[in-house]
């Protein structure tokens, strides 16, 4: 029997299971002659990477367009994908690409994941967004609304809870044979990366694109780290949202972006 570690189970269960939200997509909005979601990714050349090869490998899907606002980052990938139009702005990548784009993926920093989605959904685009959803309770809430009122499919990017143990899991609890749960304990190995005081980098010169400063962003402007971008990620090596949270902070808030859906079960109707 082939030894699984835990890389490979990771990567497989990420394979198997990358962008759920298709099949259903495809009843909605999507008829193409081909039968196929055209889809275009925004921040490829991150996080986003993982999700382009997969689009490309998903026979439900059509890899139509990436974007990123940084050139270098996404040199990789862009690559690999020589034909797949390429942009700097989401915004005229939807204008130019509205006829051609039936769903979107968002793997941008974590403060973008709010103002991308909605202008997609408000265009009547389908969206998978990665973890986490939104900055703030109130941004997930007007994402929810939107993707009510626009008839649009959405999904965020715990791509392992899309498993059938996690589906059991929140059948049990509700199906009450556990009785009424007062109580939830939970063991991790984390942080296995530093945690909390971690200096930031020096700063970096601002990528040489017209998009990266003129895309509007729900912050005001910071000196550019490039390893410092995404949700936190300090000098290379990256360290998963290791800048400045406190050690529990750090912990927690990485559970429960990968953990939600038990805790959902179990919480339902205590929020």
């Amino acid at each position: 029997m082939k030894k699984i570690n835990r890389r490979n189970f990771v990567k497989a269960t990420a394979l198997a299971s990358a962008f759920m939200i298709l099949p259903s997509c495809a009843s909605v909005k999507t008829a193409r002659a081909n039968g196929k979601v055209n889809v275009a990714v925004i921040g490829a050349g991150g996080r986003g990477s993982a999700s382009v090869r997969a689009i490309a490998k998903n026979p439900k899907a059509e890899l139509v367009a990436l974007c990123d606002v940084d050139n270098d980052r996404a040199a990789k990938i862009y690559a690999e994908f020589p034909k797949v139009k390429k942009y700097f702005d989401f915004r005229k990548m939807l204008d130019e690409m509205d006829n051609d784009i039936d769903a979107v993926v968002v793997a941008t920093p974590d403060h973008m994941h709010f103002p991308i989605s909605s202008w997609a959904m408000k265009m009547g685009k389908h969206v998978y967004c990665e973890k986490p959803l939104a900055r703030t309770v109130w941004e997930t809430r007007q994402m929810a609304k939107m993707a009510k009122k626009y008839g649009v499919k959405t999904q965020m990017g715990n791509q392992g809870h899309t498993k059938d143990g996690w589906r059991a899991a929140k059948e049990l609890v509700d199906s009450g044979v556990l009785g009424e749960i007062e109580d939830v304990y939970s063991w991790t190995d984390r942080p296995i990366w530093p945690q909390g005081n971690i200096p930031l980098p020096a700063a970096d010169p601002i990528p040489a694109n017209p998009a990266y400063t003129t895309v509007p962003v729900p912050a005001p402007p910071r000196r550019h780290r490039r390893y410092a971008r995404h949700t936190f990620l300090s000098a290379p090596p990256p360290k998963w949202r290791g800048i400045p949270l406190s050690r529990l902070r750090s912990v927690l808030s990485a559970y429960c972006r990968h953990s939600p859906p038990l805790c959902c079960a179990i919480f339902t109707n205590k929020i």
